[in-house]
């Protein structure tokens, strides 16, 4: 077997060993109920329990007027919320489970291994190895899997938006870089409709195109025009 042979098997157990890990390390949750921030995008939330019929208005409101149920008084938090990815994916789950919190669980825990291991290859493909310092990129990857700091995430179920904004902002970078601009429009958009800070993306990519492509500042602020249009397209719809 070849060098490049060695690599993809290195790679590829590599991989199984981040998807157990951080399957195994939340699978209790799925015993667990909803809890903290998941009565206003779940269980009391009338959108969201309307399942596929709700969709519509989860489309169209603010992510906070299916739990307040009143017009204007979603305002209450500063600037409103529309993050409406995460809630459709819940009025889904909704009709499929009959409301039981275990399939939200299970969902958000693999959406999280999801997010690991893209992590995992996004960082491989797009750091020059000379910055990947050996294993420090996978010894890297495991510290985020097992860090505290996501237990919230995970073990809370309206954390999905944490979770799914982060996987389309890497996944917008990543085919950026891949110079696939509708892919890379694309899913900022998917970001940004999970959640408001996915905008925090647009400065890392011209970081990363200046500092590891070493592109010029003009092409680094040109060259992610697709993001700005979806960026835009986003903030019209809200």
């Amino acid at each position: 077997m070849g060098v490049k042979g060695n690599q993809r098997l290195k790679s590829f157990w590599r991989s199984i060993l981040i998807a157990l890990l951080s399957v195994c390390l939340y699978l209790p949750t799925i015993t667990y109920d909803f809890t903290l921030d998941d009565a206003i995008v779940i269980y009391d939330n009338q959108f969201t329990q309307e399942g596929f019929s709700g969709i519509p208005d989860l489309l169209k409101y603010d992510t906070f007027r299916g739990f307040f149920k009143v017009e204007g008084k979603s305002q209450l938090v500063s600037g409103g919320r529309y993050r409406p990815l995460s809630p459709v994916i819940f009025a889904v789950l909704w009709d499929l489970s009959g409301g039981k919190p275990w399939l939200f669980h299970l969902v958000n825990i693999l959406l999280y291994s999801g997010l690991c291991l893209s992590l995992f290859h996004i960082l491989r493909k797009i750091i020059p190895r000379r910055f990947q310092g050996g294993e420090m990129l996978f010894a890297a990857v495991l510290l985020f899997v097992v860090h505290p700091v996501h237990v919230e995430v995970v073990a809370n179920v309206k954390g999905m938006d944490e979770i799914l904004s982060l996987l389309f902002g890497a996944a917008s970078l990543y085919y950026l870089v891949k110079k696939r601009t509708v892919l890379s429009a694309s899913m900022m958009l998917l970001a940004l409709l999970s959640k408001e800070m996915a905008i925090t993306w647009l400065p890392v990519m011209v970081a990363y195109l200046v500092i590891l492509q070493k592109t010029s500042w003009r092409n680094a602020l040109v060259r992610p025009w697709p993001v700005y249009l979806a960026t835009t397209v986003y903030l019209i719809i809200r």
